[in-house]
């Protein structure tokens, strides 16, 4: 069964009017416009600069009513753009997710899911289609496991990576210095360009310089702040050591901001940005307690999967807040129609442009899928329900990679665990109902399909072995709690 025919399966009626139930109860404090869109002009084939800025919450942005002004460059920048706010990325985690945005594919189907697998010879990336639009591509890439280690630099004519420039993890300000030294010394004047920037400030261990750091301490905080968690923490961490650990998060997302800003100042001053589409988003979310743990890997809940989109572009113009569904395979096919070019029908995404000029669909589903260290893990979600279920784990792969099982108390090894939740009413996903023998149809339909795909899906990993990963990559993804 393909992924399309899954979701043919479960669309419903397009909707007349936006769903803001959904968006008001996880933005309480966004005051919620809905998007005017401007007529589509004729072809512009501008640049697109394309962010991604690694474990960034929606929730933690200042741009999506967060009370601490965390975005204040993106929510002046953006205030001419487009916010949305039901985007979700295909995985939890880095590795599949980038895949999934540079591919326009599934992880089952690209089947860069582990963290030993590679891209595949025979799948395309955007910046090989962009490229041989007559487009000039480029990227600097500051996480390894969204980078050349994984063979996610196809088709980018200039590249820089962890593997092969630092000697560490770089912060914003050395990933847009190098952006601009690009932008100076090997663009090409007469060609349009496609940037993909990687940032990952956010990610944990949660860091930022310390005048950042100091603004959102607890009051009277002394000592070092918690800057990583356990994966499942079975108690919480007193207040005080979360609020430390949650001010750090957020002083890195305004750190990241602010070298945002001084990076399109320079862009200004080149005479680049005003025929520049600008995307902004993230590849996973991070948990910090809601369901029981903390950082981000293998659950699919909102804090993880859900991730903020932001777009400035002529290709299409409009401001205010999007209601639409919209997920990471509908990356690619979007950069291509600005590119003039025509995307592969057999793609599961669809263009963000024509998706938002439509009546809004709240039977659209996303499907968000882990599968790694034994554990096999997926979603399906649309506007009213989400469903998870994970297959009994491997025990040998998990032992092999996990050095104690009750580090992940909630992975089964004997049975599938299945979770159903109706969002409209229990928008934070708090109450189960997987028991409940009432259960109408929708739901249930739509766990059939997710388990139905899981078994299909079930041999495409991608693995290689770990001889094939450069020493120096092994390092950094250990730093970033990846690699045990």
């Amino acid at each position: 069964m393909h992924l399309l025919a899954l979701a043919v399966g479960l669309v419903g009626a397009p909707a007349a009017d936006p769903d803001a139930g959904l968006a008001a109860a996880y933005f309480p404090g966004l005051e919620l416009r809905a998007a005017e869109l401007a007529p589509a002009p004729g072809q512009t084939r501008d640049n697109i600069l394309f962010i991604v800025v690694d474990a960034m919450r929606p929730d933690h942005m200042s741009i999506y009513g967060y009370g601490r002004p965390t975005t204040p460059f993106m929510a002046e920048y953006f205030k001419d753009g487009l916010t949305f706010l039901h985007h979700y990325v295909n995985a939890p985690w880095t590795r599949p997710s980038t895949a999934t945005m540079l591919t326009g594919l599934h992880p089952s189907e690209h089947r860069t899911q582990t963290d030993r697998s590679k891209l595949p010879a025979e799948i395309r990336t955007v910046a090989q289609e962009l490229a041989a639009l007559g487009y000039q591509t480029a990227a600097v890439v500051g996480n390894g496991n969204g980078s050349s280690v994984a063979s996610l630099d196809r088709g980018f004519q200039h590249y820089v990576d962890t593997a092969s420039h630092w000697d560490g993890l770089p912060p914003a300000a050395t990933v847009y210095q190098e952006a601009a030294k690009w932008v100076d010394e090997k663009r090409d004047p007469n060609k349009p360009f496609f940037m993909f920037l990687f940032l990952i400030d956010p990610h944990d261990p949660y860091r930022a310089p310390p005048e950042y750091e100091k603004e959102w301490l607890p009051k009277g905080f002394e000592g070092e702040p918690r800057r990583r968690a356990h994966w499942e923490y079975k108690n919480n961490y007193p207040k005080a050591e979360r609020d430390s650990m949650l001010a750090v998060y957020d002083a890195s997302i305004r750190y990241t901001d602010d070298q945002t800003r001084i990076f399109f100042d320079g862009l200004e001053k080149r005479g680049l940005l005003k025929n520049t589409s600008v995307v902004v988003t993230a590849d996973h979310g991070d948990g910090f307690g809601e369901h029981g743990y903390y950082l981000h890997g293998y659950h699919h809940y909102d804090e993880i999967i859900r991730v903020p989109l932001l777009i400035k572009s002529r290709a299409l113009p409009g401001r205010g807040h999007v209601f639409h569904v919209t997920q990471g395979i509908d990356l690619l096919p979007t950069f291509v129609r600005w590119a003039g070019g025509t995307p592969k029908p057999t793609l599961p995404g669809a263009g963000i442009g024509a998706l938002v000029r439509a009546p809004i669909d709240t039977g659209r589903v996303v499907l968000s899928e882990y599968k790694d260290y034994g554990v096999h893990r997926s979603a399906l979600a649309n506007l009213r329900w989400r469903v998870i279920l994970q297959m009994p784990a491997d025990a040998e792969l998990f032992d092999e990679r996990i050095p104690r099982r009750e580090l992940l108390p909630s992975v089964s090894f004997d049975r599938e665990v299945l979770h159903v939740y109706d969002r409209r009413n229990d928008p934070r996903d708090t109450k189960n109902l997987a028991g409940n023998k009432s259960l109408v149809k929708e739901p249930r339909t739509m766990v059939e399909h997710l388990r139905a795909w899981m078994k299909a899906s079930a041999a495409s990993d991608g693995s290689v072995s770990p001889k094939d990963v450069p020493k120096r990559t092994i390092e950094n993804l250990r730093s970033l709690g990846y690699v045990q």
